[in-house]
């Protein structure tokens, strides 16, 4: 009897320990960090398409394989997002917005080249997205943790965007809301 309460108080002592170190990693984490979705929504704010889209439906592309963002019917000023998404580049024709902020960088990087000099605005994760093709791409800043974005203005003018001034300001701050 005496080894079966040893046992059970073993059994949840250490189950009581591996639930702390997951809330303590929970707890940890990065108050900084924003959705996906946020970022799309601050993008999305901010740029100016070439041709304005039909029936003011801003197409919000990401890979079948990727988390379904939920902005279908988001409404940004006059514009709504619809999120559609994609198995093939080539499939691309009605993207306004193409987010591989999921994907690791092998899952990536076929999408980038058949985006080049398309009206797509294109934003994934980390510095290398930036310098591979992408046109915004959210870094994490060693130091403090937090979620900021780099606009790749050569990408920008390659697809013939425009960017208003406010993203621009902001994007050493890493504010997903600028005013």
């Amino acid at each position: 009897m005496p080894r079966l309460i040893a046992f059970r108080f073993r059994c949840g002592s250490t189950l009581f320990g591996v639930l702390a170190c997951l809330l303590l990693t929970i707890a940890m984490a990065p108050a900084a960090a924003v959705a996906e979705e946020e970022w799309v929504r601050t993008f999305v704010r901010f740029v100016d398409w070439p041709m304005s889209p039909a029936d003011n439906v801003i197409v919000v592309c990401q890979p079948h394989e990727a988390v379904p963002l939920a902005l279908n019917g988001v409404q940004i000023g006059a514009m709504t997002l619809q999120v559609m998404p994609l198995k093939r580049a080539r499939d691309a024709e009605r993207c306004h917005v193409f987010s591989a902020m999921s994907q690791r960088e092998k899952q990536w990087r076929p999408w980038l080249a058949s985006f080049r000099s398309r009206p797509i605005l294109v934003m994934g994760p980390g510095s290398r997205f930036c310098e591979t093709g992408g046109a915004i791409c959210v870094v994490r800043d060693d130091a403090t943790g937090a979620e900021k974005y780099r606009v790749n203005l050569d990408a920008i003018a390659r697809a013939g965007l425009k960017v208003r001034l406010p993203l621009l300001r902001h994007q050493r701050m890493g504010k997903p809301n600028a005013e």
